[in-house]
């Protein structure tokens, strides 16, 4: 088969580049045996002439081929240990082929030179020369142009031995010589093809194993990766958790995962809807992953839950640290396409083995971490240990308790009054979620409601709260306002206006004196929020704004919010006897407040001193333990007689 050019433009230069790789494979092979014969029978020739020719005849020839087979061993061996590319391989083997054919040319001319000196011994040098010859052909192989001019010099050679001595011996063997060369020249010739097509066959399954393989790769890829932010998914990350426990189970090297779950995105898909909610989750795939890129591996677990293996840890003191500082790079606005998104995010790690020894097991801790994180502080870190096991149990309780609990109409209210801060007429009432269970003792609504809106339970609880209020409030005196806290979650799932027009539907509670309560986290710059929030204001409803001050509302921003009541949060009013930084807050808060036609509520009054000040500053309402602590429907009346303070 001829040597091509370079290229890749075609299949059949691909074949012929790698016809070209399994014929220099094996002409390596060729060489241990093949070169080590020639350095042989140059030897064996030279040792029979050595007494009959002089030694200019006998020794440089064979000196010099011992060189140069000695050198091409060498080099065989060298080869071996590249990678070469298919235009190396093609000037291999034309190099090599050059030198056979230099080899068979020295070897005639020298056995025809010695032979001169001794003419008993022309069958000998004529056989050594023609075995020499044939070996050629396995090293050289199917370069067929190089093997037939070695066969045709060596055939000459002898051609012209047999001519000008005349002896049968040679002839003999001359002849022997011709019938063996035709027939290799035939039977290369014939198998070519063969090792073509063997070459093709070979290429051809390895081009269907590379495909399999990287149809296999990119299947496991897809299986493991998380479509939307392009990282590891949860099946990807369990397998990866795996590999590092079996490879650290013999010296049980620590290492740890992180679950990080965000605080305040589901405000992000209600304000500005699901695609802002998905640029919000790739840029904190994008974020975590620039973290971990010296650290580990990122995962999406679903939803806003990610996760990270930490497989390397120095300092297991510093693990808190480390998820302190993953909770810090998340924690910068991001833009999204009509707006800027604020998220933050608490984290629960577990450390391999204390925590566990299998993935879902650590995967399991790292969660019961992160619900004590949240618990505990948002925008916090928590370390897996046993005692964090007892407060995942005890919310296993509470939750398989509640739902009994909202079923069986176990929770109730207690009200709390709510007066003027100059005079102490009553005002309103703050309604307030209550629960002992027989078995879990007092609950409070700090351990239950955020239960409650985790695991999908607020709508029914909160619906059904509100109907017990209603029901209450219907049989005070027509000037008492009723306050029902309404949860974030309500709004985020769009059944706050239904089970409220429900609720006073069914009671026929005058809607002018209700109030509902949002913490500043339900209130965002937001069509679809404003449009139910709007709604119930047009039916006479009265939106509150709970704990002011210290959620995520903008004072920028406040005008254009559908509130009509401020509810100053108890950490203004704790201080304000001491501290006039404080007193000044309350007041410029107190009178932006009315500047804007707001009405304000100052909460936590405990002492004289504060219901005074708040007073002073304009707000009219206030609320707290100095003026009635929460009390049952029952003892309502005793408290409207004598709420004056």
């Amino acid at each position: 088969m001829a040597l091509k050019g370079a290229g890749h433009s075609s299949d059949s230069e691909l074949i012929q580049e790698a016809f070209l790789g399994a014929h220099h494979d094996m002409v390596l092979r060729a060489s241990w045996v093949f070169l080590p014969m020639v350095m042989v029978n140059f030897a064996s020739i030279a040792m029979v002439v050595i007494d009959k020719a002089p030694w200019w005849v006998v020794f440089p020839i064979p000196l010099a081929a011992v060189a140069v087979c000695g050198y091409q061993i060498w080099h065989a061996h060298k080869t071996t240990t590249l990678k070469l590319t298919p235009a190396d391989y093609r000037a291999t083997l034309e190099r090599k082929g050059n030198r056979a054919v230099l080899i068979a040319v020295a070897l005639s001319a020298w056995g025809i030179a010695v032979a001169a000196y001794a003419p008993q011994l022309m069958y000998f040098i004529a056989a050594v020369s023609g075995f020499t010859a044939i070996g050629s052909v396995a090293y050289v192989a199917y370069l067929q142009g190089p093997m037939r001019l070695i066969l045709g010099t060596v055939g000459i050679a002898m051609l012209v031995v047999v001519l000008v001595n005349n002896d049968y011996a040679t002839f003999v063997v001359a002849c022997c010589y011709a019938s063996t060369a035709l027939l290799l020249d035939v039977y290369v010739s014939t198998n070519s093809a063969t090792f073509s097509s063997v070459v093709i066959q070979h290429l051809e399954s390895q081009s269907k194993y590379q495909d399999s393989k990287r149809a296999q790769a990119e299947i496991s890829r897809i299986a493991n990766t998380d479509h939307l932010t392009g990282v590891m998914n949860r099946r990807g990350f369990l397998a990866e958790v795996e590999k590092l426990i079996e490879a650290r189970q013999q010296r049980q090297t620590p290492f740890a995962i992180g679950v990080i779950d965000l605080d305040g995105f589901k405000p992000v898909n209600d304000c500005y809807g699901h695609a802002a909610g998905d640029q919000v989750l790739t840029e904190i795939a994008r974020r975590l992953t620039d973290f971990a890129r010296e650290r580990g591996t990122v995962a999406r677990l679903g939803g806003d839950e990610f996760a990270v293996l930490f497989p390397y840890l120095e300092e297991l003191d510093d693990l808190t640290a480390i998820g302190q500082s993953a909770i810090a790079s998340l924690t910068a606005p991001i833009t999204v396409s009509n707006g800027v998104a604020h998220v933050s995010a608490s984290c629960g790690l577990a450390i391999f083995p204390e925590a566990g020894t299998t993935s879902n097991t650590l995967l399991e801790h790292a969660d019961e971490a992160l619900y004590a994180a949240k618990r505990h502080q948002r925008s916090s870190t928590a370390v897996y240990d046993k005692r964090n096991q007892q407060t995942v149990l005890r919310r296993s309780l509470i939750e398989q308790r509640l739902r009994r609990a909202i079923d069986s109409d176990e929770l109730y209210l207690e009200y709390q009054p709510i007066v003027d801060s100059r005079t102490g007429q009553l005002l309103s009432y703050e309604a307030l979620a209550r629960w002992h269970d027989a078995e879990a003792g007092m609950v409070s609504p700090a351990e239950f409601i955020p239960i409650a809106e985790t695991c999908g339970l607020i709508g029914s609880l909160s619906s059904r709260l509100l109907r017990q209020a209603l029901q209450t409030a219907a049989t005070w005196p027509d000037d008492v306002m009723l306050s029902f806290n309404a949860s974030p979650a309500n709004i985020s799932d769009n059944t706050l206006v239904v089970s409220v027009l429900a609720a006073l539907h069914a009671t026929k509670f005058p809607p002018k004196r209700l109030t509902l309560e949002l913490t500043e986290t339900a209130f965002a710059e937001s069509g679809r929020v404003r449009e139910m929030l709007e709604s119930l204001r047009q039916i006479g409803v009265r939106i509150a704004m709970d704990d002011f001050g210290v959620g995520y509302s903008s004072f920028a921003n406040l005008d254009r919010l559908p509130v009509d009541v401020l509810k100053l949060d108890r950490s203004f009013i704790a201080d304000v006897a001491n501290d006039e930084r404080r007193r000044h807050i309350v007041a410029a808060i107190v009178e932006m407040a009315q500047r804007l036609g707001l009405s304000c509520v100052a909460e936590g009054i405990e002492d004289k001193a504060q219901l005074d000040f708040v007073a002073q500053t304009g707000c009219k309402a206030a609320q707290g333990y100095l003026i009635g602590r929460p009390a049952r429907s029952h003892l309502l009346t005793h408290i409207i007689n004598s709420v004056a303070v």
